[in-house]
């Protein structure tokens, strides 16, 4: 039962693809449908029976007996095969009717021989249904007098002639969007439950607009990797400026590090830190995301105890409750824990390790306070 309320938030969640998909599908079929050359089928049928000449005496009897136990249906069948033989179809259009093939479209000829009879179906399809209906008697005209010249034991006739179909065949507008809306809603529902299940996989591949680090990030947050770069940089720019480097981690997004089924709740948080980090904090500060639930945050010529007031203030904002759209998650506490240090001349891996203690401390400390470390006091 959880696993199929489970399926259902996902689709839920991605009503918007299915809704897409199928309606992309039922708009695609459509247009298929009334841009298609319409194609008529019409057919003849021929029956094929004992020649009546071998009935009138004992012999010729005797002789279509022997005949027949050979194997009529395959006699059937061979007269089928040769019906629809492009011989008889190049010989009706170019002698008997005298068209010229490069200007009469395309038409395709087949032969069935009816099941439990002696009956062969022969069937025309082409985008005009008069000739269609032309073409369909006079191939099956033209084999019948190949066959009689050279079978005389059963005799092949014309049982019903073509007529010219009325309504195309082909295509058929309200089966073809009604299958179309059954594979697209089909395919939507892959394609949320894909997103949901292998959402890391998809953003890798750049699918569904998704960043590479999985959640979806603003480019005015770094990568750890960027962020260190950038570090180094500012060091290597200013080393006798002022300086300060500080780390937010949120417990609270722990709860939600798998991606499925919690990654769209787990977007929908990280947007709010986003948005409150941007708020709170100066215009000049550069951000990074360090992992799944850690943010650093630079902030150029800005001494230590400025950066503490700062950085307790964002934390401050950060352990209000954040209520979500989500029915089965009322609200979340991210649970932030922040330390800060000053930069003294020490280098950029000095600095982080700096950071990372003073943020240790404060979970020794059991607050959820700002702890300053300076490079002299370790």
């Amino acid at each position: 039962m959880q696993q199929v309320q489970k399926y259902l938030q996902i689709i839920i969640q991605g009503w918007w693809i299915i809704a897409l998909t199928t309606l992309s599908a039922f708009n695609l079929a459509l247009y298929s449908s009334y841009t298609a050359t319409p194609l008529y089928r019409t057919t003849a049928r021929f029956i094929v029976i004992p020649d009546p000449v071998l009935l009138a005496t004992t012999k010729e009897q005797d002789t279509l007996r022997f005949m027949e136990a050979l194997d009529k249906r395959s006699i059937v069948a061979t007269y089928a095969e040769v019906m629809s033989s492009p011989r008889f179809y190049d010989e009706a259009v170019n002698t008997v009717l005298q068209l010229d093939p490069n200007k009469l479209g395309y038409y395709t000829v087949s032969t069935v021989v009816l099941p439990d009879t002696s009956a062969i179906e022969l069937s025309v399809e082409g985008p005009n249904p008069e000739i269609a209906a032309i073409l369909a008697n006079t191939v099956g005209e033209t084999a019948i007098a190949y066959i009689k010249g050279i079978q005389i034991v059963y005799d092949i006739s014309l049982l019903e002639p073509a007529e010219p179909p009325h309504i195309p065949f082909s295509p058929t507008p309200a089966r073809d969007a009604g299958v179309a809306v059954v594979l697209g809603l089909v395919f939507g529902v892959l394609l949320a439950v894909l997103r949901d299940q292998f959402g890391y996989l998809l953003s890798t591949l750049g699918i569904f607009g998704l960043h590479p680090q999985t959640d979806i990030m603003p480019p005015s947050i770094h990568t750890d990797d960027a962020f260190q770069k950038r570090l180094k940089q500012e060091l290597a720019h200013s080393p006798q400026g002022s300086l300060s480097l500080g780390l937010i981690r949120l417990d609270g997004l722990q709860t939600f590090a798998g991606k499925s089924p919690h990654a769209a709740v787990r977007q929908q948080i990280l947007n709010r830190v986003i948005k409150i980090l941007c708020e709170e904090l100066p215009k000049n500060v550069i951000l990074g995301r360090r992992d799944s639930t850690s943010f650093a945050v630079l902030l150029p010529a800005m001494s230590g105890s400025v950066a503490v007031h700062v950085i307790g203030h964002v934390q401050q904002a950060l352990t209000q409750p954040i209520e979500l759209d989500q029915p089965d998650i009322e609200t979340t506490l991210l649970s932030p824990h922040a330390g800060v240090t000053e930069y003294d001349g020490q280098s950029a891996s000095i600095l982080i390790n700096q950071a990372e203690m003073a943020l240790e401390w404060s979970y020794q400390n059991g607050k959820q306070a700002v702890l300053y470390a300076s490079y002299k006091q370790l």
